[in-house]
């Protein structure tokens, strides 16, 4: 549940391309959902430039060691402040082991 006067946010641990997972964001634009992409691995400055994020979408290239750390981290420190809504993965690997991060919560974890 997320509470009164947050801003709902949708974590997307993108390991393997991006598009899919952006695709999806732009479809959670229109309400008062921000999707934060955390992409693995170094993504060079004008790619970034290419997709030109909205403002509801923000894409943070991370370290590959420093990826599965920021990913627990703010994916539980989203789940402790009541903003967290949702968890976007890539693959099945990610997916089990997000579900483990969630259990017992009603948080959805989507495979895109």
């Amino acid at each position: 549940m997320i509470r009164a006067g947050r801003r709902a946010v949708v974590i997307s641990l993108v390991e393997r391309g991006w598009q899919a997972a952006r695709e999806h964001s732009l479809k959670l634009q229109g309400g008062c959902v921000e999707s934060v992409h955390v992409i693995k691995g170094s993504v060079p400055a004008d790619v970034l430039g290419m997709i030109a994020p909205l403002p509801a979408i923000r894409l943070v290239s991370v370290a590959r060691t420093w990826f599965w750390p920021l990913a627990i981290g703010w994916a539980l420190w989203a789940r402790w402040r009541g903003i967290l809504c949702g968890v976007l993965v890539d693959n099945t690997r990610t997916q089990q082991r997000v579900v483990r991060w969630l259990h017992g919560t009603a948080i959805p974890v989507t495979r895109v």
